[in-house]
């Protein structure tokens, strides 16, 4: 952490330009009420801002965190909708048209130099 420029701040967590790191972990409590304590209190220990989120927007906020946490981002890939069977649903890739458009993922400009944590 410090390789990265953090530094521990007077909490004794890893700081850096006033921000400390956010290790909230999101979960359900009826399954998940035994171990996150104990995962934060390891986090805690090692410097990160732990916490606990058991509430109703627990599963929003996993689902939002899972595009940031790969690291080529999320993907989007388009194509023009070819109905064949004119049902107006998607029935698989045999009903995917011409290319339209991609963004993100492995086509996301990435700075070689950028320092990772």
């Amino acid at each position: 952490m410090t390789a990265a420029g953090f530094t521990k701040n007077g909490n004794g967590l890893w700081e850096k330009n006033g921000a400390t790191v956010n290790a909230t972990i999101s979960g359900f409590e009826g399954i998940h009420s035994d171990i996150v304590p104990v995962l934060v209190e390891m986090l805690i220990a090692g410097g990160f801002d732990a916490g606990t989120d058991f509430s109703s927007n627990a599963y929003n906020n996993m689902a939002d965190g899972f595009s940031s946490a790969n690291p080529a981002g999320q993907r989007y890939v388009e194509y023009n909708f070819n109905d064949l069977n004119h049902n107006a649903k998607y029935d698989g890739v045999q009903e995917l048209g011409t290319f339209r458009t991609r963004l993100g993922g492995a086509d996301a400009p990435v700075d070689p130099n950028e320092k990772k944590l």
